[in-house]
């Protein structure tokens, strides 16, 4: 069974909601690449109940593809709108800190939140944030030092330790709601 089928099966939804950055700082914007999109979610099942609640992100070329598919939506961003209708190989490189990454983020971000209040699936699904925390929670019920090797992070850091610790605590929210079926699924 996919993610896809998984989620349509247990009826799985979004509630999301804008994030401006991450309290956990894990996605400060640096000098080489743009800041990424963000936004707080609520994952239910089809009775309403949580399964889990958190923070995602995506990379800002995902919402740029998604620009492109949709330049419409960008007529009053004529800067922005005209870079998205030049080729990749024709354009110079963009700065990370252009106002182009800043009108891709904020529009894309609104139609992901009109979509998903809709009930639409089309942008940012919840089989597709299912399938993230799935791959996030595989592998982690294992002791810290071995999952930190078998990953190739330092056992030494604090913040390897909480990447293991969330990662274990949305394999016990998943267990939590669907049992170890989820563990069998593919993309």
């Amino acid at each position: 069974m996919t993610y896809k089928e998984f989620a349509a099966k247990h009826g799985l939804s979004l509630d999301l909601a804008p994030l401006a950055a991450r309290s956990d700082s894990e996605f400060c914007a640096s000098d080489l690449s743009p800041e990424p999109v963000h936004f707080e979610f609520v994952l239910r099942d089809s009775k309403g109940r949580v399964i889990y609640s958190g923070e995602y992100s995506q990379g800002v070329g995902i919402a740029e593809h998604w620009a492109r598919r949709n330049k419409t939506q960008f007529v009053r961003f004529p800067r922005t709108l005209e870079l998205l209708k030049q080729p990749h190989s024709w354009r110079k490189p963009i700065r990370c800190d252009a106002q182009y990454w800043a009108d891709i983020r904020h529009v894309y971000t609104r139609a992901v939140l009109k979509d998903s209040r809709q009930g639409g699936d089309e942008i940012l699904p919840a089989w597709e944030l299912f399938e993230s925390l799935c791959l996030d929670a595989m592998g982690s019920d294992v002791c810290f030092s071995n999952w930190a090797c078998d990953l190739g992070y330092s056992s030494d850091t604090i913040k390897a330790r909480r990447v293991w610790e969330t990662c274990n605590e949305i394999r016990r929210a998943l267990n939590g709601a669907f049992g170890y079926t989820w563990e069998g699924l593919s993309e």
